[in-house]
């Protein structure tokens, strides 16, 4: 009786076992959806400045000061490693609607790499998941270093 128990036991938890989910990739994470900004710090601040250019203030918090124009532009990557962006609403006429680009991952997942043209940039991926894309971007700008952190979720 005790053989059987342990039998029964044993094919239970191989049963069990063979119908957990897979894990997903990050390209599956990553892919098929529009992704939106919601949010943008930036580190150190930077000064606002009045109609005369006067410094009146500072922030770090970049996507308070966006247009919200701005705001809706999104950005979809698909499997295949091409890039779509549009900005939804244009801020002015004459601006580009929309555009293709290419992406990818570094080796072990921790970058992504999005290339427009001749032009590429390279973003840290502080959090991916299907809800989430958190990325950071260091860039020297007149001889300071700038760490601009932006979060994203799927439209």
């Amino acid at each position: 009786m005790k053989t059987l128990l342990t039998i029964s036991v044993l094919i239970f938890l191989v049963l069990l076992n063979s119908c957990k989910k897979e894990e997903e990739s990050n390209t599956d994470k990553l892919c098929g959806k529009y992704w939106v900004v919601t949010e943008a710090i930036i580190d150190p601040s930077l000064p606002i400045t009045d109609e005369f250019g006067n410094i009146i203030g500072y922030t770090s918090n970049i996507f308070a000061q966006m247009e919200p124009c701005d705001k809706d532009n999104v950005e979809k990557y698909n499997s295949d490693g091409t890039l779509v962006w549009d900005t939804r609403v244009k801020c002015d006429v004459s601006e580009v609607q929309s555009g293709t680009g290419t992406w990818i991952f570094n080796s072990d997942e921790t970058k992504i790499t999005e290339t427009y043209g001749n032009e590429s940039i390279t973003y840290d991926i502080i959090e991916l998941s299907n809800s989430k894309l958190k990325v950071n971007y260091e860039m020297d700008l007149l001889g300071v270093t700038y760490n601009l952190t932006i979060t994203f979720v799927p439209e």
